[in-house]
């Protein structure tokens, strides 16, 4: 009897912990879902932002060669236009960069200088410099 009885006591702890851990289990499932939707969520905000940005600097970046365009300048005014048109080739990003640099060092005014400033930011972002 007192087998039995043990057995019975053995028996209900199971059930009672099984029981236990099915609740556990259903409430960190509902608790991963939910940090999953969350997730997407900042995910999505992320994506939205980044894009934000992006479209931020590529018209400041646009508007930089426009201020440094000039009928003086072609070989320069030809290097914006590819970089406008993403079409640079490694060796012409070189070239540009090393234009930009020396009109960042330059006497030019200080507009100038800051176009070349904003368009070395977005060459770094853009190629991961």
């Amino acid at each position: 009897m007192d087998k039995d009885v043990l057995l019975w006591i053995f028996g209900c702890g199971v059930g009672i912990i099984g029981t236990l851990l099915g609740i556990i289990w259903k409430s960190l499932s509902n608790q991963v879902c939910e940090l999953q939707k969350k997730e997407d969520s900042i995910s999505n905000r992320i994506t939205a932002l980044e894009t934000k940005i992006e479209i931020f600097w590529r018209a400041l970046s646009e508007k930089a060669a426009s201020v440094l365009h000039s009928p003086h300048t072609p070989k320069l005014d030809m290097l914006l236009e590819r970089y406008n048109n993403s079409l640079l080739t490694n060796e012409e990003l070189k070239e540009l960069i090393t234009m930009l640099n020396e009109i960042e060092r330059s006497e030019e005014d200080k507009a100038t200088k800051l176009a070349a400033v904003i368009l070395l930011l977005t060459i770094k972002m853009r190629y991961h410099l």
